[in-house]
């Protein structure tokens, strides 16, 4: 998982567009910089449930379904 916090002129609809899934890691720092937050593991604790996505129109076309 990787956060992004805004400062500045910054916004967090802005860091998420260039944050994207479409985009590889390499292109989002080079565009956004480094996460202020990153971390990796095993998720072993939680309610952990993958959703379908809703059709909501906004959603469309933001990440392509694997």
């Amino acid at each position: 998982m990787r956060i992004w916090i805004p400062s500045g002129s910054e916004t967090a609809v802005g860091l998420a567009e260039a944050a994207c899934c479409a985009s590889s890691i390499d292109d989002v720092v080079a565009a956004i910089g480094l996460p202020d937050i990153e971390d990796g593991g095993n998720l072993v604790h939680g309610n952990l449930q993958v959703a379908p996505q809703t059709g909501h129109p906004e959603n469309s076309g933001a990440c392509p379904l694997p």
